[in-house]
């Protein structure tokens, strides 16, 4: 605690503000407002003498300001010398104007300084984050960085969300929020984030389920689409471009069709900053005859291979910038088709999708131009012909154990007692198995379930879905993977 500016020996005063121990030496006063409340000073670790001190120039603050008169003499050269974060915290109650206030940057100045200034971060990024700015400063004002209560973090909350905004972007705006607010307090401006307890309401891990468009549904969507537009969704469907930040940059010199393996080198703006400035990715074969027809009609002055030169303008007032989804979604709904929610992203996963099927993951992700892990979180996804494909997997692997597991039996098992036929099947796989309870159920003269795992055998493994093998009566089903087995084929 910084001098005291003189002792508070007025006998005059009547002191109404009192000392409260905390505890452990810490101490707070508590002062009746003019509003009739009482709000308390919390001083920390400090002698009593010093506090019944401050407490005094508190009262003399308080009749001052419901007097209407200047502060004594001796409040006023305490003032002066008092530690910044106590003068702070009683000027956030109301009892002292603070001068300093008016110093401190706001919000818009503090992105300006530590944020939009700096030269590692790029212009499309700053440009989006300058948008988000002017968004954030609207709802909660653009006000000294130390005038922010929480409030205001739930003001910008809900005033993100009555916008529509999507919460993903919601989120991202409230984290670009704190990280300005986190530079006021690494330079003490502030000494607490407004915005520390605000929840984002999303989570990353929650991803929607994506979605995919096959390769003649696609053919079908942009076959009566212009030129231009066709090539950037066959970009995107056929080589997994970043649209459009990767696929208008593309240009001519980067295409080579007459190698032996065709290929593109795709510029990368969002990978730049990893050292991955571009990446090679070869050419499906409709790609490959597209762009031979393309290049039969461009212009030989213009290099870029996307003639939309609209969109490969510099973003305007730091708002959207290009989005050339909108009109390609209306083209598509012109055509009398519906286009997929996020359009291009469908494209690029769709086209991650079929590579995953034929590559090794690695090699998938490095033409995508991302890691293994995200490409498998944010791209990947199920189709529904996946099914049927992993259903016949499994009906070829069970049809094999049980041809093999026949050609193994032998004459042993006809010759055996129906309790051994019934131990040795159990002990054998599916085919010996079914033959004993086939026997066991017309005794009992009830249908019999049968339970065995993936390769033929009784596994403790989670249940999934219960297969019909083919050929054999409806009351005996495959389960790969069960817990549970009927009692009597416990033997």
């Amino acid at each position: 605690m910084s001098s005291l500016g003189g002792e508070w020996l007025n006998p005059e005063f009547s002191s109404m503000a009192s000392v409260c121990n905390d505890g452990k030496g810490r101490r707070r006063i508590q002062y009746q407002d003019l509003n009739g409340k009482r709000p308390s000073i919390h001083l920390g670790k400090i002698d009593e003498r010093t506090a019944n001190a401050i407490a005094g120039h508190v009262d003399e603050l308080v009749e001052a300001r419901r007097s209407g008169r200047p502060v004594r003499k001796e409040t006023a050269n305490w003032i002066s010398s008092a530690d910044p974060k106590l003068l702070e915290k009683m000027g956030k109650l109301g009892l002292i104007e603070l001068a300093s206030s008016a110093e401190k940057p706001n919000f818009t100045q503090l992105a300006e300084e530590h944020f939009f200034s700096r030269k590692d971060i790029k212009a499309s990024t700053k440009s989006t984050r300058g948008y988000w700015c002017q968004v954030i400063a609207e709802i909660i004002g653009d006000k000294p960085c130390d005038r922010y209560t929480k409030l205001d973090g739930e003001k910008l909350r809900k005033g993100l969300d009555d916008r529509g905004i999507a919460k993903p972007t919601v989120a991202r705006m409230l984290r670009f929020a704190r990280q300005i607010f986190g530079c006021a307090v690494r330079f003490e401006y502030i000494e607490k984030d407004p915005l520390e307890n605000l929840r984002y309401n999303f989570k990353e891990g929650k991803l929607p389920d994506r979605n995919y468009i096959d390769l003649k549904s696609f053919e079908e969507m942009v076959a009566s689409l212009p030129l231009p537009w066709k090539l950037l969704g066959f970009l995107a469907r056929y080589a997994a471009l970043r649209t459009p930040s990767e696929s208008l940059l593309l240009r001519w010199s980067d295409v080579f069709l007459d190698a032996e393996h065709p290929y593109i080198h795709v510029t990368s703006p969002k990978t730049e900053a990893e050292g991955k400035t571009y990446r090679a990715v070869a050419l499906h074969h409709r790609l490959s005859d597209l762009l031979r027809e393309v290049k039969t009609v461009a212009d030989p002055a213009n290099d870029f291979v996307v003639d939309l030169p609209a969109y490969r303008r510099p973003r305007q007032n730091g708002a959207h910038g290009v989005n050339p989804r909108e009109n390609f979604n209306r083209l598509i709904k012109k055509a009398g088709f519906t286009p997929p929610p996020k359009l291009f992203k469908t494209l690029r996963s769709s086209c991650l999708t079929d590579w995953a099927e034929k590559l090794p993951m690695p090699r998938t992700a490095a033409m995508a131009g991302n890691t293994v892990p995200v490409a498998a979180k944010h791209y990947l996804t199920n189709r529904s012909s996946d099914f049927k494909k992993d259903f016949d997997s499994i009906q070829t692997i069970v049809a094999t154990l049980n041809d093999k597991k026949a050609a193994q039996s032998g004459a042993r098992q006809s010759q055996a007692s129906p309790d051994l036929q019934t131990s040795n099947a159990l002990k054998a796989g599916p085919i010996e198995l079914l033959g004993a309870l086939e026997k066991a159920a017309q005794k009992a003269a009830q249908s019999v379930q049968v339970y065995v795992g993936k390769d033929g055998n009784f596994k403790n493994l989670s249940n999934t879905e219960v297969l019909t093998i083919p050929g054999l009566t409806q009351s005996y089903l495959i389960v790969p993977d069960i817990k549970i087995y009927p009692a009597r084929i416990r033997t």
